[in-house]
């Protein structure tokens, strides 16, 4: 499968006196497909230090690339496939989603906050 650039390496800041790197910044929470009513038996979560992700050129497939381990989780619709990977920075909160829409593509989406002057309609 060929994957287009990595889109983003996401990695906590740290002072060059820090004396150890925390290795667990980020979960990630992976779906699997299936019925809502199942979640709890069809999430995963795995913890990383840092957290990259692409694309593949067709959109059809996504990966997340967890360090230092190397574990990589696939997003896409096949069998084998999650449907939806979320990334979460312990600090900060959610930093990204990689999903498959119903039509078969992968987006990476990040949040988005309201301006301040939606919230006073």
């Amino acid at each position: 499968m060929e994957y287009d650039v990595k889109l983003d390496v996401l990695e906590p800041a740290v002072a060059d006196d820090a004396p150890q790197r925390d290795d667990s910044s980020f979960t990630v929470f992976a779906d699997r497909y299936g019925p809502a009513a199942e979640l709890t038996g069809l999430r995963q979560s795995f913890t990383a230090a840092s957290v990259a992700h692409a694309i593949s050129v067709d959109r059809r497939h996504g990966i997340v690339t967890l360090a230092p381990h190397g574990t990589t989780l696939r997003v896409g619709g096949e069998a084998d496939e999650y449907e939806r990977i979320r990334v979460v920075e312990r600090a900060s909160g959610l930093v990204g989603t990689l999903s498959c829409s119903a039509d078969g593509t992968v987006a990476w989406r990040i949040p988005t906050s309201l301006p301040d002057c939606a919230c006073r309609w």
